[in-house]
């Protein structure tokens, strides 16, 4: 009888602050973990070779191991994370397989954010998002767009399945790179019915709202500041808006400072809006959907 392999989840995207692929991510692995008969999950957490006692990241991963059912596996990096990050930068990834070394039962692995370490014995499930980093060059952070137009194609020859996030994705990845459809499977993004709901207690939405300073309507976007959000285009739109609604309902952005977003700014000064529009940064999961609840209009203004 053939031993069931267990999952080994890369876990990059889950270090908080969760970004929006660190919620699918947690979300896509809370709802797995309650399916019958799911393989064994692990989820690696990396530690420099002479430090001992962990630390708040691999604390925090082991008690979402612990939420999920599974463990997890501690790896010895010979190099500290510091480097890992440059080579990242330099759209380099380290050349040591995740399994170089057998293991005593079979392993698949998921990479939640397009790609991972190398694999030389055990194949993966990726998950892609999009084709920005070849559609908007010079858009992503560093050097990201080499990085996946790199190691993505070596990703998806070891890969058994492909998880995309909608069909539109889906076809254009049997297109680029040639993935058979049976390959592919489309996994959407969704949300928790028990936290984005139309009957959120008054009291709460208003203990929100005062929490960040608002206390007039508004229209509301939430998303890291970077430029395939698309936030300047959101600033341009908005000034194309009537005075009287402009004076009205003030645009409300939420999200990280993220990278390449000098454009807002310059936008925000060359319209004369900045007292219009309101920087809450990133803010805690459990003020979002208060925040969407009681906006006007909640705008997406994405490119991609």
């Amino acid at each position: 009888m053939e031993t069931a392999p267990e999952l080994v989840v890369e876990s990059s995207a889950l270090h908080p602050p969760l970004s929006g692929v660190g919620l699918y991510t947690r979300e896509l692995l809370k709802a797995y973990a309650a399916l019958p008969g799911h393989f064994p999950v692990k989820i690696l957490a990396y530690r420099f070779f002479p430090r001992r006692r962990p630390g708040p990241q691999e604390a925090y991963l082991a008690g979402l191991a612990g939420e999920l059912g599974g463990s997890v596996e501690v790896r010895r990096r010979p190099l500290p994370s510091a480097v890992y990050a440059t080579l990242r930068r330099r759209a380099l990834r380290v050349p040591f397989p995740l399994d170089l070394f057998p293991s005593r039962r079979p392993r698949l692995h998921f990479f939640p954010n397009f790609v991972g370490e190398p694999l030389v014995r055990s194949f993966c499930i990726p998950v892609v998002y999009d084709f920005g980093f070849l559609h908007f060059l010079g858009k992503l952070q560093n050097r990201d767009h080499l990085f996946l137009k790199r190691y993505l194609p070596r990703t998806l020859r070891r890969a058994t399945r492909v998880v995309v996030i909608s069909k539109s994705v889906g076809a254009e990845l049997e297109a680029r790179y040639g993935v058979p459809p049976e390959k592919i499977a489309v996994v959407h993004p969704a949300v928790d019915p028990d936290v984005f709901r139309p009957d959120i207690p008054s009291g709460r939405r208003e203990a929100v709202r005062k929490v960040h300073g608002l206390d007039s309507p508004y229209i509301f976007s939430l998303s890291t500041l970077e430029p395939r959000k698309n936030f300047a285009g959101l600033v341009e739109a908005y000034a194309l808006l009537p005075e009287d609604i402009r004076k009205r309902c003030p645009l409300v952005i939420a999200g990280g400072r993220g990278w390449k977003n000098e454009d807002i700014f310059a936008a925000l000064r060359r319209l004369s809006l900045e007292n219009r529009v309101k920087f809450l940064g990133y803010i805690p999961e459990e003020d979002r959907a208060p925040l969407m609840r009681e906006a006007e209009l909640f705008v997406l203004p994405s490119l991609y």
